[in-house]
């Protein structure tokens, strides 16, 4: 009779994030966009690390091609 061995998921020693908490400012048309650009941008913060986040700002501030290309990406 054969066994099946069954390997253990190998997880990665997770730190646990503390929470921040910040009151900011969004310039927007209406408070429904607004809530919309909020929601996307904890999205973002949440999936990408730090430095990601950094590039990511650096590019849109600084590189037109690249910030079209992705928006064209995007189909937006």
């Amino acid at each position: 009779m054969e066994t099946l061995s069954v390997a253990k998921p190998c997880l990665l020693k997770q730190k646990r994030m503390q929470k921040f908490s910040y009151k900011i400012d969004i310039s927007a048309a209406s408070e429904k966009e607004a809530i919309t650009k909020m929601k996307a941008l904890t999205v973002l913060a949440s999936k990408l690390k730090d430095k990601e986040l950094e590039k990511l700002a650096y590019i849109i501030q600084n590189d037109p091609i690249k910030t079209a290309m992705a928006k064209t990406a995007l189909g937006v």
